[in-house]
């Protein structure tokens, strides 16, 4: 017995996601989708290039925290944290706030109050830094901390930033 909902096939091999679910899921315009095939069933996945890097990323966040001392960083798409650095929680689901920062796609310095990561009250300096890959906005690396970083400190953030972002063109 099955509890989804029924769509056709259009002539050209395509289906409609209810917008009920795309909403649920987050799954906007543009969104690449994996489809992988596991015998009768088709399982559609979005995609996350940064998912597919999680090491190298893992590795960005934990390189930013050991230089730039009591930050928390994290490494996300346009969902979710995919990374953070060892001594940070997992993030979660980013906040529509996060999103906003992320989608302007500029580097960001600021004091706030809003939450970061969706019912996680925040407060103290947020760093965001947009990776674009070959014109694709498809995350950030976003670093937490109780105070103002060192403009070498900021500088390191965008390297290290920079460095995934080479990484995950490749």
């Amino acid at each position: 017995m099955s509890n989804g909902i029924v769509r056709r096939i259009d002539e050209l091999g395509r289906i409609v996601i209810p917008k009920e679910m795309r909403r649920t899921l987050r799954l906007r315009v543009g969104d690449e989708m994996e489809i992988v095939n596991e015998g009768e069933r088709l399982i559609l996945k979005k995609f996350g290039v940064v998912e597919n890097f999680k090491s190298a990323s893992d590795g960005v966040a934990d390189m930013i925290a050991e230089y730039v001392s009591g930050t928390k960083v994290y490494v996300v798409d346009k969902d979710k944290a995919v990374s953070s650095s060892k001594n940070a929680k997992d993030g979660g689901e980013i906040s529509e706030f996060l999103l906003k920062i992320i989608s302007s796609r500029s580097s960001v310095v600021l004091d706030t109050k809003e939450s970061v990561f969706k019912d996680v009250p925040f407060d103290g300096v947020l760093i965001v830094e947009p990776i674009v890959v070959r014109g694709d906005l498809i995350g950030g690396v976003a670093v937490t901390s109780p105070v103002r970083l060192t403009e070498n400190e900021l500088g390191y953030v965008r390297f290290a930033t920079a460095l995934l972002t080479a990484f995950l063109c490749d």
